[in-house]
């Protein structure tokens, strides 16, 4: 992908994917074999990728995250086409790029937004595209357009400019041009239907694509014309064969079971891109379904084991379908719903009825036979993922989400119709299931208070654990017998569970369910597993059948169960509550057909319906969507990777012009083992006199915390900043070699030959290595961030980095803000925050105000509360302040906390639920909410939170060891009244 000519038109460079690794190659114009330059690291899906040449033909220029600090950096660098070490050019984080004609200055956009999932069209936020021009020569600086929206892709001709810009009145990406001594701009092309992307210039123009075609533009002329293009590839690309497991889907996005379980004969039954299989205990498969560019999940098995419901979209929509078993007949589609994402059909036990959620948060139920649809219930909050029917099929008991967050249990009376409500609105119950009697109900709820307080912050936060409790109460027998039964008679079960409970289930008088782990901010804590118990209802002895449980189904005689583990499942035969046997239904066996043609179809389809339902703005921002569709779907035909798929993809989703619209692709089964880099955590400089390679520098990181782990951390191996790797595992190196071609796929210990000189005396060294520098990156960045905070306030001032507003974010305030509350001011450094949940905690803490103090005899003080934060606190932010990471700074302004001093943020405030899976695996995301003021006022949207203090990131300064934002942050808290 990104192919450009040499500035003499005989050489293409482009960068590869491969084994899921991205490289630099160059080839002959003419033809012949690919050289390849670059040998990793890889670490994003365009790193390494290419964006031009060094005027000379000498070298190509590419993005890398490869030395940076920084998640959302991407660098410029060259790598010379003899091969060796790919250099910075030093203008820190920049997109698309251009050198002038004399080598002397390179025009470049400071942030990267052209490929990907996110296409976030009429973007006007903090990262919108702007061009500088850096002078590499005297490190100087100049801004060369200020238009609000995109300006990026520039292209330097000449004394000329061009650009891609959606300035114009199309507000599409058109190419433009600025005359550098007059800086006077015209706009070259008019396009209306589509965006123009990633242009290249070369010595016959610039060529670009458009709508699936590609044109040029003859220079100096500034002549359009299309470019016909020819190939031997056939139309209709062939079908493959290849293995199911990556395309396994055991759980749906609402973390709820996509498998079902048999009746006779015992065999599962799963969803593979797109298809449902039979798979029996010996691990041999069945496709059911086989049906390529069909969508079919959610299986269900009816109560007499006659027959499989399942969601599918054959129709255009998603419908509920069902298909007999025990002969050879074709699936029946009862339902004609309009719009809508389902989930997986439950059968009354009667076999009569079944009853679907929607991700609408609705609830309907529908005649298996008539397939008469009725809408039971409708929840604003949340989806409805806990309906059980009544033994005789006659009830249906299911739970809503109050406005306080409570959630409570309804019970629906299906031959009246009507609906009461059995919690009170000041409890919290979900989940209920009834007895086999149909005279209880079991169902979880949130009655167990056990407050603890933080072992670092004692009187300052106070929470919560396992406050879900199992308990039981009496059912009403009708809507006009007495409701309040249901709360009076409520007991708790005596069983003590440590962590969640969910997905209950009464066969046979055994009550299942699911004890999910205790979770941190972001996943199980440690120690931490999921079980399946068994609670004998008659003699209250409860019993775990499984371990390791991501979700379970039973089998609907209830003598089996079906435990979904990682990617296999296990089937466990249960007599009277206890575990008998248990076998593992391997699934590696399973086997896809792959048709790319009918995938893409599908995937089109798939995305546009996922955005028309499930977008948070029901008129979908004003957007004519069903026009979006006929647009775009006229280049679905074109598609000929899963690259132009995720473009395609983020093209259409990005008309929609919102953030948090992101798409992932899904696994590619090369049929080759993965290429990864060994990282030593070090910079490589060469030594041009003796054409040998220092470590420059040596990332130490923190050997007591796993996550800054450092190859080299230990003394032990005496290696110093300078020092020489001469050879790995035995393999000398030296110029023109590349470092990162001695460390590709290494697996295990690594011998390193290292020496104080390029001739030695080496010595060997055995190392650890990582596959991610990043953490171990960042860390020694933050370490001299603050030694450059103490410098400048005589350590007055503490500095605090935080990654995120999630799992590491949360993890870095831990680590930094209790040390460091005895300090006259702090700097909030959120520069590329990746976002998260977890802002409003850190901005609580923050804001909490001091009470008073506690003197003891000695005359020692503590403050009430223990953990109070200064009061000059200032917050640091740049264009990659995302999502939390623009709220936390918007808040802290709003508040009136202190000074923001940097960048303008991205401007992404919309909420996701998760990734939708598509019928390849590729993952979308769809916001489902969006921030507002209390007055219901649109903020930071598209906009970003504002600095109060405007300072650009300035990558002269950097280079000399200034940072221009934290310097003037130190100077703004010292200036602070306390």
């Amino acid at each position: 992908m990104s192919p450009h000519f040499s500035p003499d038109g005989e050489t293409i460079a482009f960068t590869w994917r491969h084994e899921g690794a991205n490289d630099i190659f160059v080839v002959r114009a003419a033809g012949g074999a690919p050289v390849q330059l670059t040998h990793g690291p890889s670490t994003s899906a365009y790193d390494n990728l290419v964006t031009g040449w060094t005027p000379d033909g000498g070298s190509v220029l590419f993005l890398s995250h490869r030395n940076a600090a920084l998640r959302k950096h991407f660098e410029t660098y060259a790598v010379p086409t003899t091969g060796g070490l790919a250099t910075p050019l030093g203008i820190d984080h920049s997109g698309l790029s251009s050198m002038s004609p004399d080598g002397a200055r390179i025009a470049y956009d400071w942030s990267f937004r052209n490929l990907g999932g996110d296409r976030w069209k009429r973007y006007r936020g903090g990262q919108a595209g702007e061009i500088f021009i850096y002078d590499l020569l005297r490190r100087r600086l100049d801004r060369v357009t200020t238009w609000i929206g995109t300006d990026t892709a520039p292209m330097w001709w000449r004394n000329r400019i061009y650009f891609l810009s959606d300035r114009g009145p199309e507000q599409r990406l058109n190419i433009w041009s600025i005359d550098l001594d007059s800086r006077a701009v015209r706009q070259i092309t008019h396009f209306m239907d589509y965006d123009i992307d990633m242009p290249s210039i070369g010595p016959g123009g610039i060529a670009f694509q458009e709508g699936g075609r590609v044109h040029l533009i003859d220079l100096p002329s500034e002549t359009v014309h299309d470019v016909q293009i020819t190939t031997s590839e056939p139309t209709i690309r062939p079908r493959k064969v290849v293995s199911g497991v990556n395309f396994l889907r055991l759980q749906d996005i609402a973390s709820t079971p996509d498998f079902a379980l048999g009746k006779s004969p015992r065999v599962a039954y799963v969803s593979a891109h797109g298809d449902l299989f039979a798979v029996g205990p010996d691990g041999s498969s069945v496709n059911v379904t086989r049906t390529a560019g069909v969508e079919e999940d959610h299986p269900s098995v009816s109560p007499d084991g006659k027959a499989l419901a399942f969601i599918t979209d054959a129709d255009g929509e998603q419908q509920v379908a069902i298909l007999p078993l025990n002969a050879a007949s074709q699936p029946r589609t009862i339902t004609h719903f309009q719009s809508g994402v389902l989930y997986t059909p439950l059968w009354s036990p009667d076999g009569r009825r079944l009853v679907v959620a929607d991700a609408n948060k609705r609830l309907w139920i529908i005649g298996a036979e008539t397939g008469h649809v009725e809408q039971v219930a409708s929840d604003p909050y949340a989806e409805i993922h806990d309906a059980a029917f009544s033994p005789d099929g006659q009830s249906l008991a299911y739970s809503t989400t109050r406005s306080n967050g409570n959630r409570a249990i309804h019970m629906r009376f299906l031959e009246s119709g009507e609906d009461v409500v059995l919690s009170s609105p000041l409890e919290s119950d979900h989940d209920p299931a009834f007895t086999s009697d149909g005279k209880s109900i079991f169902f979880v709820s949130a009655r167990r208070e056990y407050p603890f307080v933080s072992d670092r912050d004692h009187e300052g936060t106070i929470a919560t654990l396992w406050s879900d409790g199992l308990y039981r109460a009496l059912a009403p027998r009708g809507a006009h017998d007495r409701i309040e039964i249901f709360q009076t008679s409520a007991q708790e079960v005596p069983e003590k569970i440590v962590g969640g409970i969910s997905n209950l289930a009464i066969k046979n008088n055994i009550l299942f369910y699911h004890e999910t782990a205790l979770n941190g901010i972001d996943g199980k804590l440690p120690g931490q597993i999921d079980r399946l118990h068994a609670f004998n209802v008659t003699s209250v002895a409860d019993q775990v059948i499984s371990t390791e449980v991501d979700d379970y189904i039973l089998s609907p005689d209830g003598t089996e169960a079906l435990v979904a583990s990682g990617d296999d499942l296990k089937l466990i035969t249960i007599r009277n509550g206890l575990q008998r046997k248990t076998r593992t239904i391997s699934l590696s066996k399973l086997k896809i057909q792959i048709d790319p043609d009918a995938d893409h179809r599908e995937m089109f389809e798939q995305a546009w319906r996922l955005d028309r339902d499930l977008f948070w703005d029901p008129k979908l921002n004003g957007v004519d969507w069903s026009a979006i569709h006929d647009r775009y779907a006229l280049l679905v035909s074109r598609l000929r990777s899963q690259e132009d798929m995720t473009y395609l993809l983020g093209e259409m989703q990005g008309e929609l012009s919102a953030s948090h619209m992101f798409i992932t692709p899904g696994p590619v089964d090369t049929g080759s083992p993965r290429t990864t880099t060994a990282l030593i955590g070090v910079d490589f400089v060469l030594d041009s006199t003796s054409g040998r390679y220092r470590m420059a520098h040596i990332y130490r990181g923190d050997a007591t915390r796993e996550r800054f782990r450092a190859p080299l951390w230990n003394p032990a191996f005496d290696v110093q900043d300078g020092d020489y790797l001469l050879a790995v595992d035995g393999d000398q190196l030296q110029a023109p070699d590349d470092p990162y071609r001695l460390l590709t796929n290494k697996k295990g210990t690594l011998r390193l030959t290292v020496s104080r000189n390029p001739d030695g005396p080496a010595r060997t060294i055995h190392v650890i290595p990582i596959d991610d520098e990043s953490e171990i990156r960042k860390l020694d960045w933050i370490e001299i961030n603050r030694t450059i905070v103490n410098k400048f306030s005589g350590g007055q001032i503490g500095y605090i980095y935080l990654s995120d507003f999630n799992e590491l974010g949360s993890e870095d305030f831990l680590r930094q803000y209790y040390a460091q509350i005895g300090k006259g001011g702090l700097v909030i450094d959120v520069r590329d925050n990746l976002g998260g949940f977890a802002s409003q905690w850190v901005l609580g803490a923050l804001r909490r105000l001091q009470a008073g103090v506690f003197r003891n005899r000695e005359g020692a003080e503590v403050a009430l509360p223990e953990s109070v934060s200064p009061r000059k606190i200032v917050t640091v932010t740049d264009i990659f302040s995302s999502s939390d990471g623009d709220q936390f700074p918007y808040y802290f302004s709003l508040w009136h906390m202190g000074p923001v001093v940097g960048e303008r943020t991205w401007g992404g405030v919309r909420g996701i639920k998760g990734q939708w899976r598509l019928i390849d695996a590729t993952a979308v995301t769809i916001p489902k909410d969006s921030l507002l003021t209390p007055d219901g006022d649109q903020i930071i949207e598209n906009k970003g939170s504002e600095p109060s203090i405007a300072i650009d990131d300035n990558p002269a300064m950097r280079r000399v060891g200034h940072d221009v934002q934290l310097e003037k942050a130190v100077s703004v808290a010292q200036s602070m009244s306390q």
